[in-house]
């Protein structure tokens, strides 16, 4: 008998692959000699954040061979050795993120960076901005035209320390600086000196210019509501501003845009208005998005119409919207409101809204009382889920309400009715008239009739 033995043969082991060392790609470096002939090493790639160097590096940015520069050393005899320094610090740390984002945001860093330059010495900031407006450095020059514009503030009653550097500027940077202030801003700056720069004057006559064309923006050229009203009144010589409306050149600012935010009226009840105007949200943002924290009311004796378009009003701690005069409302949210959402009152309230929403407010949602009156057009108009203030409310508030008067109207334009608008309202009902007023006078009219009133 054989026994058969079976020999393997040893295993092969395979040799390790060993990968390719990564050779990191070879760093290209310039050379910048400042003012004074200090010669400073920089990466290409933080030197094309210098855009009038930036046509003369590659755009090749690891390929030397194939790619070489032309220049490899370049003179920059109007930038200090000090202020060089600052400006490679700079380009440094943001080229680097420019490999991640495609923008430039102030950063912590950015605001250390400042804050130490300044902390040296105030002229260093001037150097660097210009500096920064030399060599085309779009964002260190926003950087440090935001941080000069909002020295200005605390200089004012002071030693104007930063006005006076201010103007030893070229005034195209001048007007640079000051495009960061708003025209709130300028107006108090003009009245605390007495000697203007040019620039100064020139700002203020372009925003001048362009609110009276685009609208006072809010908060770019007026930092609140509140302040915007004002100097749309000033050129009848009322308000804050009035003492400012010479400057305005005959321009009328009939237009008011507030932009994305929360703009809260700091006043007991409301925002007092006392002048035609209009006040809409930028068209470019959600209505969401535009927010106005309390009431606003239109004063009596107002001469010509007053607008509200494209907003959230909501939180007034009386009345949403109060008109004593003409008014209109088109594409508004009104909601949480103490008291009334819409309300018309006395003969001069006349209130056309189109595609208005009245909502959760305390007591009724649209109102006109003592002989006003108030339209509702378009599919989007509704009311309802007012009246909420159970313990306070008595069954004489309604969704809709008409009183004190048998001239007090709502009047809905065909195809709407009051059955199809007003729903689910606590109260009285959906719909009701008070002392002096009849149930009729809330009805549907043709659309003919309400163009041939609103002319």
């Amino acid at each position: 008998m054989f026994t058969t033995f079976v020999v393997s043969e040893p295993k092969k082991t395979e040799p390790k692959k060993t990968e390719p060392k990564k050779t990191e790609p070879k760093k290209t470096m310039i050379t910048l000699v400042s003012k004074e002939g200090f010669k400073f090493q920089m990466e290409r790639r933080a030197a094309k954040m210098i855009n009038v160097l930036k046509p003369l590096l590659n755009d090749e940015e690891n390929d030397e061979k194939e790619f070489p520069l032309i220049l490899k050393e370049f003179r920059l005899r109007l930038i200090e050795t000090a202020v060089l320094e600052k400006v490679i610090e700079y380009c440094n740390y943001h080229s680097g993120l420019i490999a991640k984002t495609t923008e430039i945001n102030e950063t912590d860093w950015d605001t250390t960076f400042l804050e130490g330059i300044i902390g040296e010495n105030i002229t260093m900031l001037f150097g660097l901005l210009r500096a920064a407006n030399y060599l085309d450095i779009k964002s260190l020059l926003d950087l440090t035209c935001v941080k000069v514009a909002s020295m200005i503030q605390k200089d004012i009653g002071g030693d104007l320390d930063t006005i006076d550097l201010i103007d030893t500027l070229p005034v195209e940077m001048q007007l640079e600086i000051y495009s960061h202030r708003t025209y709130a801003q300028h107006a108090e700056l003009a009245d605390k000196i007495q000697a203007q720069s040019a620039a100064l004057v020139e700002t203020i006559e372009l925003r001048t210019r362009t609110m009276a064309r685009d609208g006072v923006r809010v908060p770019e050229d007026c930092n609140t509501l509140k302040e915007a009203v004002a100097l749309v009144e000033s050129v009848e010589w009322r308000g804050k501003y009035a003492n400012y409306a010479k400057t305005f050149k005959e321009k009328r600012f009939p237009t008011i845009v507030l932009g994305k935010g929360v703009h809260k009226i700091d006043q007991e009840y409301s925002l007092k208005i006392t002048s035609a105007m209009n006040i809409v949200g930028d068209p470019e943002v959600d209505k969401s998005e535009i927010e106005v924290v309390g009431g606003i009311r239109f004063y009596g004796g107002i001469q010509g119409n007053c607008h509200l378009q494209h907003l959230t009003l909501r939180q007034a701690r009386y009345i949403g919207v109060r008109g004593d005069s003409s008014f209109t409302m088109e594409d508004v949210l009104v909601e949480q409101c103490r008291y009334y959402g819409v309300w018309a009152q006395g003969t001069g309230g006349v209130g056309r809204c189109t595609n208005v929403e009245v909502r959760y407010c305390g007591l009724s949602g649209v109102a006109a009382g003592n002989g006003a009156s108030i339209t509702l057009i378009g599919a989007k108009t509704t009311v309802h889920h007012n009246c909420w203030r159970r313990g306070e409310v008595s069954t004489d508030e309604y969704g809709l309400k008409v009183y004190g008067s048998s001239s007090s109207t709502i009047q809905l334009v065909f195809p709407l009715t009051k059955e199809q608008v007003s729903i689910d309202n606590g109260g009285g009902d959906n719909w009701g008239a008070g002392v002096y007023a009849d149930i009729n006078q809330i009805k549907t009219i043709a659309a003919v009739e309400e163009r041939s009133k609103s002319k």
